[in-house]
């Protein structure tokens, strides 16, 4: 059931279908027509579709830091192993491996040059409590330790390719 406000003479479609935007542009035309058919004064303000489709790409980067890879790309939140620098100060990562920004792909051999990521550290913290536990039957040995690695979560700001 669906009642719409005979007063109401504009109206403002946002959609979000993933993979198939040709079916959501369909199902939207219906549901307008099938509204202008309920009031006879009713036009089309704005229409919009929401998320990501498979024609629209966005940028992002293999970067490597602390020994480990990250696949990052603005907006993006991550956790590093730990960085020097205090919460709120910016940092650049220059150890870029692959960039792609939709069209273009820059394979690095081993960096790309010229590639700069940064990201403004968001939080200097340890991780939870990991038990290291040693044992060997028969000879009652046993050894019990407890380890927090510190890490450093990055907010990833811009992707930069020169």
């Amino acid at each position: 059931m669906l009642y719409v406000n005979p007063v109401c003479t504009q109206i403002q479609l946002s959609i979000c279908r993933k993979h198939e935007p040709q079916l959501a542009i369909e199902s939207a035309l219906r549901l307008y027509t099938r509204l202008s058919n309920l009031t006879n004064s009713l036009q089309l303000v704005e229409f919009k579709m929401l998320g990501n489709f498979r024609g629209r790409r966005t940028i992002y980067a293999i970067v490597a830091t602390g020994g480990k890879q990250h696949k990052v790309s603005p907006g993006q939140v991550i956790d590093v192993e730990q960085i020097p620098g205090d919460e709120g100060s910016s940092v650049e990562l220059d150890n870029v491996l692959f960039v792609s920004d939709g069209d273009n792909i820059t394979v690095g051999q081993p960096a790309v040059d010229g590639a700069k990521i940064k990201a403004t550290i968001v939080r200097q913290d340890r991780k939870r409590k990991i038990i290291v536990f040693k044992y060997k039957n028969k000879i009652r040995y046993r050894r019990k330790r407890g380890h927090r690695q510190h890490y450093t979560r990055l907010s990833i700001d811009q992707i930069e390719l020169n």
